[in-house]
């Protein structure tokens, strides 16, 4: 992969990831944790678990989705400042690059 392309794909992955922190700030990931809760919980008389807890529990509900969300965040965060970090570390080549190819 050639160092512009690896620096573009490096600032495309970067985007994703901001906007799914943002989308979990905002709280519009609760399709998301439905389907963690669902898939970690088995249905009670064909009813999902994320429609049980929501319904039976809300409080309960959203203290789990709250915590999961931070969890989630937090595991963005490290990756967001992982992928500055190789931004800069790619775009020095590609400054090193160009000026060797300027001269």
């Amino acid at each position: 992969m050639s160092v512009l392309k690896e620096l573009q794909y490096l600032k495309e992955e970067l985007e994703e990831k901001q906007q799914r922190y943002d989308d979990l700030q905002n709280h519009d990931c609760e399709e998301e944790y439905d389907d963690m809760l669902n898939e970690c919980y088995p249905e009670v008389f064909n009813i999902l678990p994320s429609r049980i807890l929501s319904e039976c529990d809300p409080i309960a509900y959203n203290c789990g989705y709250n915590d999961w969300a931070d969890n989630e965040l937090s595991e963005l965060e490290s990756e967001i400042e992982e992928l500055k970090e190789e931004i800069k570390e790619v775009s020095k080549l590609v400054s090193i690059n160009l000026s060797i190819n300027c001269n």
